[in-house]
């Protein structure tokens, strides 16, 4: 098993058992495109999402898994959340 493989799923079980409750459906592959996002980036040691998805460890096309990470941050409710979070301490000074 390479590296890239190994990491991708020890990332991916980890998150599966920090959830509450075993995921299922959407979440399930949400969990699964984050990992490849978390493998990637530390197995290229780069930030670009080409670059990330070279490494990650799939049996789809690099730009296919470009086009799938850049639909989760477009679509990832959890980032708006964050970001409105983050946002809310400024607001209140």
């Amino acid at each position: 098993m390479s590296d890239n493989l190994r990491r991708s799923h020890a990332i991916r079980n980890a998150l599966t058992q920090a959830s509450p409750a075993p995921p299922t459906g959407n979440l399930a592959r949400h969990l699964n495109t984050l990992a490849a996002l978390i493998s990637g980036s530390v197995g290229s040691q780069s930030t670009p999402l080409p670059h990330i998805a070279a490494t990650v460890p799939n049996g789809t096309q690099p730009e296919s898994r470009v086009k799938r990470f850049a639909r989760w941050f477009d679509n990832d409710p959890s980032l708006e959340e964050m970001a409105s979070q983050e946002q809310a301490p400024e607001n209140v000074r």
